[in-house]
């Protein structure tokens, strides 16, 4: 997936022509990890948009909470696996419940774009099936690099959507 600067400032992601993902014709089936806050999950949206229009037969699980749900309605091939977080799906037992549950979609690759604990803890278990794991780089080193009080180091940073989409290209699809 190329990511294309244009005039305005903003950073719209434009498919290209002519990318195939290692699954081919069939597409394959993605889960993208995305649990936190409204303004994070609502930025996933145009990434999921641009792969399903480069890669129409691919299929992809948005697994978030279930409030969230709506922002993927109108998006061709997504889907939306409901995480209970603060309840079947709480604590250790409660990822292996979520991770048993999410075993039976057969999945070809995750995508997590939130790296936190709890993604992490899945990671280990989608680890022992062999299923291909790629996490999000927040950007953490960049981040304190420009926050540190003396020697600062000023380069621009990668925006969110430029960072999601090295997650789906790592697993594949670029």
């Amino acid at each position: 997936m190329n990511i294309v600067e244009d005039k305005s400032g903003t950073d719209p992601i434009i498919p290209s022509k002519g990318n195939s993902s290692p699954f081919g014709s069939v597409g394959g089936h993605l889960l993208a990890i995305r649990l936190s806050a409204m303004g994070d999950v609502a930025m996933i949206v145009p990434v999921l948009l641009a792969l399903g229009q480069q890669y129409p037969r691919l299929q992809i699980t948005v697994l978030t909470r279930g409030f969230f749900k709506p922002m993927f309605q109108t998006l061709p091939n997504v889907t939306v696996f409901e995480a209970d977080v603060k309840g079947k799906h709480k604590g250790i037992t409660g990822l292996w419940k979520l991770y048993k549950e999410l075993k039976k979609q057969n999945f070809d690759g995750v995508a997590d774009l939130h790296n936190v604990l709890r993604s992490n803890i899945l990671k280990l278990f989608f680890g022992l099936e062999g299923i291909p794991f790629v996490q999000l780089d927040k950007g953490r080193k960049e981040k304190r690099e420009l926050t540190k009080a003396k020697k600062k180091f000023l380069k621009p940073l990668k925006t969110t959507k430029n960072r999601d989409a090295e997650v789906f290209s790592r697993l594949g699809y670029p």
